[in-house]
C-alpha cells in the first residue's frame, strides 16, 4: 500500500514540500485517497473493479480518512486535523 503514495511524495518534492509537512490543499485531499488507485491496480489481475465503483472507493475512503484525521486531532493523537 505504501507504493500507492510513492508518486505524491516524489511530486511534493519535485515541489520543495518538506517530509512530514502538508502541501498545497490538492496535495492534502490526495494524501487522504492515494491508496485507492493503488489498491485498484493491484487487484487488476483478479477483479476487474467499474470506474464507477472506483470513485466511489475514493470518495468514501476519503471521507472515512478525512473523519478518523479530525476524530485523532480531537483526542490528542494527531497534530494537525488533517
Amino acid at each position: 500500500l505504501v507504493v500507492g503514495e510513492l508518486p505524491n511524495s516524489y511530486a511534493k518534492r519535485r515541489l520543495g514540500v518538506e517530509p512530514g509537512t502538508r502541501g498545497p490543499a490538492a496535495f492534502v485531499l490526495i494524501d487522504q485517497f492515494d491508496l485507492v488507485p493503488a489498491i485498484w491496480i493491484l487487484l487488476l489481475p483478479v477483479y476487474v473493479m467499474p470506474l464507477p465503483s472506483l470513485a466511489l472507493a475514493i470518495v468514501v475512503v476519503t471521507a472515512v480518512h478525512m473523519v478518523i484525521n479530525v476524530i485523532g486531532y480531537a483526542i490528542g493523537a494527531r497534530t494537525a486535523p488533517v
